[in-house]
C-alpha cells in the first residue's frame, strides 16, 4: 500500500513519558492499598510496632467519637430549632443569645431561668469551643412558653463561669432529686441491666459527658495546661444536677439514675466521686 497512509511510529520520548506516568499510576494505586490495609487492623498489628499501633487505635476511637458526638448534637440542635422541617443549619450563627465571659449580669439571669421552678429546664444541645479558640461553651435551649411557637429559646454561655455560678446556686438548695451513677467498664451487661430496671428517670450515656470530655483532653493539649480536677468537678456537679432536674420535672421521679459512657468513666469517675460524695455509686 501507499506508505503515506500508514501511522508512524511512536517516538522513543512518547514511550518514555507514557512508562513514567503508567509507573506513576501504580505507585499511588500501591500507596493507596497499602494505606488502605493499614486500616485493617489484623494487617496493622503484623506490621506496626506496639506503640505506634495503640497511637494508631486512639486515633481512630477518637475520630469515631469525635463523629457520633457530632451527629448527636446536630440532632439536638435540630430538635431545638423547631425540628427537620424548620431547622436550617445557614442560621445557626444568628440564633444564639451570646453570652460573655465578662458578662457576670447576664449569666446570672440564665441561672434564674435554669432555676425558675416553673418553667420546664432546658436541654443541653452541645459543649464546643469557643470562636476564639480560649475556651469551651455550653448550649442550651430552653423550650417554648407557647405550644404555638416551635423554636426553643437558644444560649451560649461560657461552659466553666457560667458552671460555677450555677454550681453555687444548687448548694444552696435544699436537695429535692438524689442521684445514682452507674460506671461500666466492662463489657456494658452493667448497664443494660440497670437501665431495664430503671426505665423512667434514667438518664443514660448522656452525649454532654462525652463533650465534655472531648473538651477535657482537647484543652489538655493546648497552651494554658487544660481545665484544674476542681474546674471539672464543678462542672459536672453543675449539669448533672441540671439534666436531672430537666428529666425530674418530665417523670416525677425524685431519683434519677445517671450511665456514665464508657469512654467517660477514666476521666470523669473520679470527678463524680468527688462532686457527689453523699450520692450513691455503682462501678
Amino acid at each position: 500500500g501507499d506508505p503515506s497512509t500508514c501511522p508512524a511510529a511512536p517516538a522513543a520520548g512518547e514511550d518514555l513519558v507514557d512508562a513514567v506516568v503508567l509507573l506513576a499510576c501504580l505507585a499511588f494505586a500501591s500507596l493507596g492499598m497499602a494505606i488502605g490495609l493499614l486500616q485493617v487492623d489484623c494487617v496493622s498489628r503484623r506490621v506496626l510496632s506496639p506503640g505506634r499501633l495503640l497511637a494508631k487505635r486512639r486515633r481512630e476511637y477518637r475520630y469515631v467519637v469525635e463523629q457520633s458526638v457530632e451527629y448527636n448534637s446536630l440532632m439536638i440542635r435540630q430538635f431545638v430549632g423547631g425540628g427537620r422541617g424548620l431547622y436550617d443549619p445557614k442560621f445557626e450563627g444568628g440564633v444564639w443569645l451570646n453570652v460573655g465571659r465578662g458578662d457576670a449580669g447576664e449569666m446570672r439571669r440564665v441561672v434564674a431561668d435554669v432555676l425558675d421552678a416553673d418553667r420546664p429546664s432546658p436541654v443541653i444541645a452541645a459543649i464546643e469551643k469557643d470562636e476564639s479558640d480560649e475556651f469551651h461553651s455550653l448550649l442550651l435551649g430552653f423550650p417554648p412558653k407557647s405550644r404555638s411557637m416551635p423554636f426553643y429559646e437558644r444560649v451560649r454561655v461560657p461552659l466553666a463561669e457560667f458552671c460555677e455560678l450555677l454550681a453555687a446556686e444548687y448548694r444552696k438548695r435544699d436537695a429535692d432529686v438524689s442521684l445514682c451513677f452507674v460506671a461500666d467498664v466492662s463489657c456494658g451487661l452493667g448497664t443494660e441491666l440497670v437501665s431495664s430496671l430503671a426505665k423512667e428517670g434514667t438518664i443514660r450515656d448522656a452525649s454532654w459527658m462525652t463533650s465534655l470530655v472531648l473538651a477535657i483532653t482537647s484543652s489538655r493539649r493546648g497552651h494554658r495546661g487544660g481545665m484544674t480536677g476542681e474546674e471539672i468537678s464543678t462542672i459536672v456537679y453543675a449539669l448533672c444536677h441540671l439534666d436531672a432536674r430537666r428529666v425530674q420535672k418530665l417523670t416525677g421521679r425524685g431519683r434519677i439514675l445517671f450511665t456514665v459512657p464508657q469512654s467517660c468513666v477514666p476521666l470523669l469517675l473520679g470527678c463524680i466521686r468527688r462532686a457527689f460524695v453523699a450520692h450513691k455509686h455503682v462501678i
